[in-house]
């Protein structure tokens, strides 16, 4: 495993994660994680960032199969031992975990899937942007993003607003609304592909591909 120092605010929460997902948001919550998964072929190098306890985890790693890798990065140590404990000792041998908070941190690799699930929701518009510029040097024109997230549902912003702010108590989540996802795919030259809604459209998974021209010819294969 990779470490680089990074605090863990998800510590009194790690435990209860998932449960209180399920609580709250019910299966269709759930569902969304699994969304687009079906398109990780064997033999790909998969990127997830923000990873959590890894409730998709399985599934992803017999997807790609034992000559694919998966790099998983998450800035709490808790969470990483969750999902660590949820997986058989042959699928850990396909992970390469990443404690770090830090985009810099990634390893030198070309993924043919990254995903983002539930995550850009908390970070600052600036760290997205991060993220975004840090990625572009890792994927090529058959890269996907695999991305799920919260959306603002009229109907749901009681919710949405409790669950901010609960965030912002538990684990010092700066964020007091959700990011404009659609204008940094845009920005940096993703295109969706396909979208998933659910409960309504309070949070939704969608597929994304490059643009035609948005990858420097000579980093990409």
């Amino acid at each position: 495993m990779i470490n680089v120092a990074s605090p863990d605010h998800y510590r009194l929460l790690a435990p209860f994660y998932e449960s209180l997902g399920r609580l709250l948001l019910g299966n269709q919550f759930q569902a969304s994680k699994t969304a687009f998964l079906h398109t990780i072929e064997k033999g790909d190098r998969v990127l997830v960032l923000g990873g959590g306890a890894g409730a998709n985890m399985p599934e992803l790693l017999r997807r790609c199969g034992k000559k694919g890798k998966v790099v998983y990065m998450e800035a709490s140590a808790s969470m990483i031992r969750l999902c660590r404990t949820g997986l058989d000792r042959d699928l850990l041998e396909q992970v390469v975990f990443i404690h770090a908070s830090t985009f810099d941190a990634l390893p030198d690799l070309k993924f043919d899937v990254v995903i983002t699930q539930y995550f850009l929701d908390v970070l600052p518009d600036n760290k997205i942007d991060l993220l975004f510029e840090t990625i572009q040097s890792k994927v090529d024109k058959h890269t996907v993003w695999i991305f799920a997230d919260f959306y603002a549902l009229a109907s749901k912003m009681r919710l949405l607003k409790a669950m901010i702010n609960a965030f912002r108590l538990l684990t010092r989540h700066a964020r007091k609304d959700l990011p404009e996802y659609e204008g940094y795919f845009n920005k940096w030259g993703w295109q969706e592909m396909e979208s998933m809604i659910y409960c309504q459209g309070f949070y939704q998974a969608r597929i994304y591909g490059l643009a035609p021209n948005s990858i420097n010819p000579e980093t990409s294969s």
